[in-house]
């Protein structure tokens, strides 16, 4: 075995089962226990936020929670393996378990009718009640008795809607929002280590907004430093000054956990290189709520080989394809590994427009030529017979890379659907491969029921896809009758850009929706140019002025854009207007590889997340000119 420079010496082996969003069963749970303990892990940060039935807090359904009794159950059949089981609660923000019921509401901090800066869930405990903090510790008392670990996760982490109600609003223009930030992490280590004896755990995300609450928090709390790019030097979660949080938390007496995630090897690899250069008490390997087999057993193998055994990880990702798939010669054996790198793999999408542009890139075209190579590979070891053992793992890749080829399938044929200038006449090919997918859907249900002892949470099916199909073909979904084609130089940008219309008969403007102009379905991380496109609906018959609008946090870029309509096209023909801050304008009107940039980029993401009520407006507006289509 070949051994690297230095086996990591950390004593907290850490993987996470995610409870929170879709009940799991006893089963499947027990299963990711037995799965944890052969990979050598010997904690479990369970993610179960406020799921747990108590007589302070009973008002989820069975379907989305857990008694007490089944807690417990997990708790002892974990600790037969020596793995000790941490409970990971929120309790600041993603708390929606608690507070989008009607009897909590009052808790939260978009109370009477606020909005929030990213979304208007109900996720955020208000640190301004004391009624806030008596619930916690109510909540706490009651389950934390259920977890004889040392440890709490308080969780802590992405609280975006801090002083957005009157109370915090005051005490922020006094105080300072960190001060607010600092009090509540007090408040709640007073809760977890003095009432009840505990040791207290965080994410560290916050950092990032408000370092100087750092300096003034007790140092007996661990730090989960988390970070998901694929390379971790140093880092920065949402656009700020690079910081190296290792370096921040020893220089300030804090102990610390680095958290990769199952997203892909690279990732995992490069936080332990990181790691090893400093002293972490520990590591965990994070999953977010998609979990299955496939994507998280993998990648836990993985992490044990470069945590606890010491292998370098070229070593290492060999291992996880033989200790799964059993390749039987190089070639199979390099194939594997190439899709093993990514852990987890996003649905198709149930949105006509996201197959309208036909064309592959050229990454997308060495993509689809790797799933046609390797599926008939895993169809082979699925009928093997000493496939038995992982057949789970086997047959959520097959379906992850039929869905692949789905994709650039529906991509060929919905492409010519929504092109309003082609004559669509694959209805018999588009039905077959509706009848493909939903025959495949529903095997996929009847998997999961067995072999998770649940049924499928619909988030991991493909049904609202054959829905899309099976409107699409009886019409209940119209052809476009005609889109707008946007031109990206580079995928880019946090947030989206909105598209707006209008015509000479009718002064208001048209919303189309927003595009992204980044790898926004999944099946590839792509930064080269590209086409996206939007839909037009009849009530259009032209298009006078187009608005490019961008009011998002950071920047995004757009090269050009254009109007098809059967039989014309309308094009930019000059600037009406601009706003905001958006660099090279006069780009948009030219065809090509130029761009513009809309918003004033990355550099200012912590100060409008730190005051997010200034609404910004970045926008041009074009003049359109009708030109006779070839």
């Amino acid at each position: 075995m070949q051994k690297s420079e230095k086996i990591f010496p950390i004593d907290m082996r850490i993987a996470q089962f995610y409870m929170a969003r879709h009940k799991v069963s006893m089963f499947w749970a027990e299963q990711f226990i037995d799965h944890a303990a052969e990979c050598g892990f010997n904690y479990i940060n369970l993610c179960i936020y406020g799921c747990i039935r108590t007589e302070i807090f009973h008002h989820m359904p069975e379907s989305k929670s857990y008694s007490k009794e089944e807690i417990s159950h997990l708790v002892n059949y974990a600790a037969r393996y020596g793995i000790e089981i941490i409970p990971n609660y929120e309790l600041f923000s993603h708390a929606e378990s608690f507070l989008e019921c009607p009897e909590f509401e009052h808790l939260c901090e978009l109370r009477d009718g606020k909005k929030g800066r990213f979304s208007d869930l109900k996720e955020s405990f208000c640190p301004s009640l004391d009624e806030t903090y008596q619930f916690i510790e109510g909540y706490l008392r009651e389950t934390s008795e259920l977890f004889p670990s040392q440890y709490i996760n308080a969780g802590l982490d992405e609280n975006f809607d801090i002083a957005i109600c009157p109370l915090c609003a005051e005490w922020a223009e006094k105080m300072g929002r960190a001060e607010i930030q600092k009090q509540h992490v007090i408040r709640i280590h007073d809760i977890i280590v003095n009432k009840l004896g505990k040791t207290m755990m965080m994410w560290d995300d916050s950092l990032e907004f408000y370092p100087e609450a750092f300096d003034n928090i007790p140092r007996d709390i661990i730090m989960l430093s988390w970070w998901y790019d694929r390379k971790v030097p140093a880092y920065a979660h949402l656009g700020g000054p690079k910081i190296n949080c290792f370096d921040f938390h020893e220089k300030h007496g804090f102990r610390y956990i680095g958290v990769p995630a199952t997203y892909n090897f690279q990732n995992i690899e490069s936080y332990t290189d990181f790691a090893k250069k400093y002293n972490p008490m520990g590591m965990l390997l994070s999953n977010w709520g998609m979990m299955t087999r496939f994507n998280s057993f993998p990648m836990m193998n993985y992490a044990s080989y470069l945590w606890k055994d010491g292998i370098s990880s070229d070593e290492a990702q060999k291992k996880c394809v033989l200790h799964f798939t059993a390749p039987e010669n190089e070639t199979e054996l390099e194939l594997l590994r190439f899709y093993f790198r990514e852990g987890e793999h996003e649905k198709l999408p149930a949105q006509p427009a996201a197959y309208a542009n036909g064309e592959l890139s050229c990454y997308e075209y060495q993509k689809v030529q790797l799933a046609r190579a390797l599926l008939p590979l895993v169809n082979r070891k699925l009928a093997e017979a000493d496939s038995a053992k992982f057949h789970h793992v086997l047959y959520e890749m097959q379906f992850n890379l039929r869905s692949e080829l789905w994709y650039y399938q529906l991509r060929r044929i919905l492409s010519k659907w929504s092109d309003p200038k082609a004559d669509f006449t694959q209805w018999d090919e588009l039905k077959a491969l509706r009848e493909e997918i939903r025959i495949a859907n529903d095997e996929l249900k009847a998997f999961f029921d067995t072999e998770y002892s649940t049924p499928i949470p619909e988030f991991f099916t493909v049904t609202d896809v054959v829905v899309m199909l099976e409107k699409i073909i009886d019409r209940s979904i119209k052809r476009p009758s005609a889109r707008i084609r946007i031109s990206y130089p580079a995928r880019y940008g946090l947030g989206a850009l909105e598209f707006l219309i209008r015509s000479k008969q009718d002064r208001n403007w048209k919303s189309l929706g927003k595009s992204y102009g980044q790898s926004l379905y999944g099946y590839y991380q792509d930064c080269t140019e590209s086409e996206e496109y939007l839909f037009i609906d009849d009530s259009v018959s032209e298009v006078d002025k187009l608005k490019i609008l961008y009011t998002e946090s950071t920047g995004g870029v757009c090269g050009y854009a254009a109007c098809e309509f059967p039989d014309s096209d309308y094009i930019p023909e000059s600037i009406i207007e601009t706003a905001g801050k958006v660099t090279s304008p006069e780009n948009l009107l030219t065809e090509g590889r130029y761009h513009s940039f809309f918003g004033d980029g990355e550099r200012l993401t912590i100060e409008k997340n730190l005051h997010p009520f200034v609404h910004e407006e970045n926008y041009v507006i074009l003049k359109m000119k009708k030109v006779i289509a070839k």
